[in-house]
Protein backbone atom coordinates (compact mmCIF):
# COMPACT_ATOMS: atom_id res chain seq x y z
CA UNK A 1 0.00 0.00 0.00
CA UNK A 2 1.57 3.28 -1.14
CA UNK A 3 0.02 5.20 1.76
CA UNK A 4 2.00 3.07 4.24
CA UNK A 5 5.29 3.96 2.52
CA UNK A 6 4.35 7.67 2.41
CA UNK A 7 3.47 7.61 6.13
CA UNK A 8 6.74 5.88 7.06
CA UNK A 9 8.83 8.20 4.84
CA UNK A 10 7.41 11.20 6.72
CA UNK A 11 7.56 9.90 10.29
CA UNK A 12 10.23 7.14 10.41
CA UNK A 13 13.75 8.61 10.27
CA UNK A 14 15.83 7.16 7.45
CA UNK A 15 12.93 5.46 5.70
CA UNK A 16 12.73 8.06 2.93
CA UNK A 17 16.34 7.33 1.97
CA UNK A 18 15.65 3.68 1.15
CA UNK A 19 14.63 2.65 -2.34
CA UNK A 20 11.80 0.23 -3.08
CA UNK A 21 13.76 -3.11 -2.96
CA UNK A 22 15.22 -2.18 0.44
CA UNK A 23 11.80 -1.28 1.83
CA UNK A 24 10.37 -4.67 0.83
CA UNK A 25 13.41 -6.39 2.32
CA UNK A 26 12.83 -4.52 5.59
CA UNK A 27 9.35 -6.03 6.02
CA UNK A 28 10.71 -9.49 5.12
CA UNK A 29 13.33 -9.29 7.88
CA UNK A 30 10.74 -8.16 10.43
CA UNK A 31 8.46 -11.09 9.50
CA UNK A 32 11.36 -13.58 9.73
CA UNK A 33 12.36 -12.23 13.15
CA UNK A 34 8.82 -12.65 14.50
CA UNK A 35 8.57 -16.17 13.03
CA UNK A 36 11.90 -17.12 14.60
CA UNK A 37 10.85 -15.98 18.07
CA UNK A 38 7.56 -17.86 17.84
CA UNK A 39 9.32 -21.02 16.63
CA UNK A 40 11.91 -20.91 19.40
CA UNK A 41 9.15 -20.71 22.00
CA UNK A 42 7.59 -24.01 20.84
CA UNK A 43 10.19 -26.40 22.37
CA UNK A 44 9.95 -24.64 25.72
CA UNK A 45 6.19 -25.04 25.84
CA UNK A 46 5.88 -28.54 24.44
CA UNK A 47 9.27 -30.11 25.04
CA UNK A 48 8.63 -32.30 22.00
CA UNK A 49 10.65 -33.46 19.02
CA UNK A 50 8.22 -31.62 16.78
CA UNK A 51 9.02 -28.33 18.44
CA UNK A 52 12.76 -28.95 18.17
CA UNK A 53 12.39 -29.72 14.46
CA UNK A 54 10.46 -26.50 13.91
CA UNK A 55 13.16 -24.50 15.65
CA UNK A 56 15.92 -26.24 13.68
CA UNK A 57 14.09 -25.67 10.40
CA UNK A 58 13.71 -21.98 11.17
CA UNK A 59 17.41 -21.77 11.91
CA UNK A 60 18.22 -23.34 8.56
CA UNK A 61 16.06 -20.74 6.82
CA UNK A 62 18.15 -18.03 8.45
CA UNK A 63 21.47 -19.45 7.23
CA UNK A 64 21.16 -17.98 3.72
CA UNK A 65 20.72 -14.58 5.35
CA UNK A 66 23.98 -15.02 7.26
CA UNK A 67 26.10 -16.35 4.39
CA UNK A 68 24.42 -14.89 1.29
CA UNK A 69 26.52 -12.89 -1.15
CA UNK A 70 25.38 -9.29 -1.38
CA UNK A 71 23.66 -8.58 -4.69
CA UNK A 72 25.06 -5.54 -6.54
CA UNK A 73 21.71 -3.87 -7.09
CA UNK A 74 23.13 -0.53 -8.20
CA UNK A 75 26.68 -1.34 -9.32
CA UNK A 76 25.44 -2.57 -12.68
CA UNK A 77 24.10 0.92 -13.43
CA UNK A 78 27.37 2.74 -12.79
CA UNK A 79 29.05 3.95 -15.95
CA UNK A 80 32.51 2.65 -16.68
CA UNK A 81 35.35 5.13 -16.09
CA UNK A 82 36.20 4.63 -19.77
CA UNK A 83 32.68 5.46 -20.92
CA UNK A 84 32.74 8.80 -22.72
CA UNK A 85 30.45 11.65 -21.83
CA UNK A 86 28.33 13.18 -24.54
CA UNK A 87 29.20 16.74 -25.56
CA UNK A 88 26.29 18.01 -23.46
CA UNK A 89 27.30 15.97 -20.42
CA UNK A 90 30.87 17.22 -20.77
CA UNK A 91 29.67 20.82 -20.90
CA UNK A 92 27.57 20.35 -17.76
CA UNK A 93 30.46 18.62 -16.01
CA UNK A 94 32.87 21.47 -16.78
CA UNK A 95 30.51 24.38 -16.08
CA UNK A 96 30.62 25.33 -12.37
CA UNK A 97 27.53 27.51 -12.74
CA UNK A 98 25.38 24.38 -13.23
CA UNK A 99 24.33 23.70 -9.63
CA UNK A 100 21.23 21.59 -10.22
CA UNK A 101 19.63 20.37 -13.42
CA UNK A 102 16.24 19.40 -14.82
CA UNK A 103 15.87 17.47 -18.07
CA UNK A 104 12.45 18.26 -19.50
CA UNK A 105 9.85 16.97 -19.73
CA UNK A 106 9.65 15.44 -16.25
CA UNK A 107 7.87 12.16 -16.88
CA UNK A 108 8.26 10.43 -13.52
CA UNK A 109 8.43 6.91 -14.98
CA UNK A 110 11.03 4.43 -16.22
CA UNK A 111 11.90 6.69 -19.17
CA UNK A 112 13.82 8.77 -16.59
CA UNK A 113 16.47 6.05 -16.21
CA UNK A 114 18.78 7.28 -19.02
CA UNK A 115 18.68 10.76 -17.51
CA UNK A 116 19.53 9.38 -14.07
CA UNK A 117 22.37 7.43 -15.71
CA UNK A 118 23.67 10.64 -17.26
CA UNK A 119 23.74 12.30 -13.84
CA UNK A 120 26.35 9.76 -12.78
CA UNK A 121 28.60 11.13 -15.52
CA UNK A 122 28.05 14.87 -15.32
CA UNK A 123 27.96 14.80 -11.47
CA UNK A 124 25.13 17.29 -11.02
CA UNK A 125 21.96 16.72 -8.97
CA UNK A 126 18.90 16.41 -11.18
CA UNK A 127 15.20 16.87 -10.58
CA UNK A 128 14.45 13.81 -12.69
CA UNK A 129 13.50 10.46 -11.22
CA UNK A 130 10.52 8.35 -10.23
CA UNK A 131 9.09 7.59 -6.83
CA UNK A 132 5.77 6.83 -5.22
CA UNK A 133 6.37 9.31 -2.40
CA UNK A 134 7.16 12.79 -3.68
CA UNK A 135 7.16 15.98 -1.66
CA UNK A 136 4.42 18.51 -2.57
CA UNK A 137 7.07 20.76 -4.12
CA UNK A 138 8.19 18.09 -6.57
CA UNK A 139 4.60 17.11 -7.34
CA UNK A 140 3.95 20.73 -8.31
CA UNK A 141 7.12 20.80 -10.40
CA UNK A 142 6.12 17.63 -12.24
CA UNK A 143 2.62 18.93 -12.95
CA UNK A 144 3.92 22.21 -14.41
CA UNK A 145 7.03 20.86 -16.21
CA UNK A 146 5.72 17.47 -17.30
CA UNK A 147 4.58 18.85 -20.65
CA UNK A 148 4.45 16.30 -23.47
CA UNK A 149 4.14 18.59 -26.51
CA UNK A 150 3.55 22.22 -25.64
CA UNK A 151 6.21 24.85 -24.97
CA UNK A 152 7.66 25.72 -21.58
CA UNK A 153 5.46 28.07 -19.58
CA UNK A 154 6.46 30.67 -16.97
CA UNK A 155 4.89 28.47 -14.27
CA UNK A 156 7.45 25.77 -15.05
CA UNK A 157 10.32 28.26 -15.01
CA UNK A 158 9.28 29.70 -11.64
CA UNK A 159 8.77 26.22 -10.14
CA UNK A 160 12.30 25.21 -11.14
CA UNK A 161 13.79 28.44 -9.80
CA UNK A 162 11.95 27.95 -6.50
CA UNK A 163 13.59 24.54 -6.04
CA UNK A 164 17.09 25.87 -6.68
CA UNK A 165 17.45 24.47 -10.20
CA UNK A 166 19.95 26.57 -12.16
CA UNK A 167 19.76 24.96 -15.62
CA UNK A 168 17.46 22.75 -17.67
CA UNK A 169 17.75 20.72 -20.85
CA UNK A 170 15.15 20.35 -23.60
CA UNK A 171 15.39 17.92 -26.50
CA UNK A 172 15.14 19.57 -29.92
CA UNK A 173 12.06 18.34 -31.82
CA UNK A 174 13.12 16.32 -34.89
CA UNK A 175 11.19 18.64 -37.21
CA UNK A 176 13.44 21.63 -36.41
CA UNK A 177 16.83 19.98 -35.95
CA UNK A 178 19.32 21.87 -38.05
CA UNK A 179 17.28 25.08 -37.90
CA UNK A 180 18.82 28.32 -36.55
CA UNK A 181 19.17 28.46 -32.76
CA UNK A 182 16.59 31.27 -32.46
CA UNK A 183 13.98 29.15 -34.24
CA UNK A 184 14.74 26.18 -31.99
CA UNK A 185 14.48 28.28 -28.81
CA UNK A 186 11.13 29.79 -29.79
CA UNK A 187 9.84 26.32 -30.66
CA UNK A 188 10.37 24.98 -27.12
CA UNK A 189 10.07 28.16 -24.97
CA UNK A 190 6.92 30.26 -24.86
CA UNK A 191 7.24 33.96 -25.61
CA UNK A 192 6.32 34.99 -22.05
CA UNK A 193 9.02 32.64 -20.65
CA UNK A 194 11.90 34.05 -22.73
CA UNK A 195 12.82 36.85 -20.26
CA UNK A 196 13.57 34.22 -17.59
CA UNK A 197 15.89 31.92 -19.57
CA UNK A 198 19.16 32.19 -21.42
CA UNK A 199 20.47 29.69 -23.98
CA UNK A 200 23.76 28.39 -22.56
CA UNK A 201 24.68 25.58 -24.94
CA UNK A 202 23.25 23.75 -27.95
CA UNK A 203 24.21 20.62 -29.84
CA UNK A 204 22.48 18.62 -32.55
CA UNK A 205 19.92 17.08 -30.17
CA UNK A 206 19.48 19.26 -27.08
CA UNK A 207 19.36 22.80 -25.76
CA UNK A 208 20.82 23.76 -22.38
CA UNK A 209 19.20 26.80 -20.75
CA UNK A 210 20.26 28.83 -17.73
CA UNK A 211 17.51 30.16 -15.48
CA UNK A 212 17.54 33.85 -14.73
CA UNK A 213 16.33 35.19 -11.41
CA UNK A 214 12.88 36.72 -11.98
Amino acid sequence: NASVFIFLSKFLPGWGGMRVPTRSYFFTLIAMAVATVLALRVPRRRGSLQGAMIAAGTGLLLLPELFAVALPITSGFRPSPLEKRTALEQRIFEDPSVRALAILPLRGDLTELPRMWGALKHHRPIANGFSGALSPEFKALRSTCGFPRWRIRPQCVHAMTGLGISHFVVDIPPSIRGAPAEVQVRSVIRQDSLPFVNLSYADADSLLFELRTP
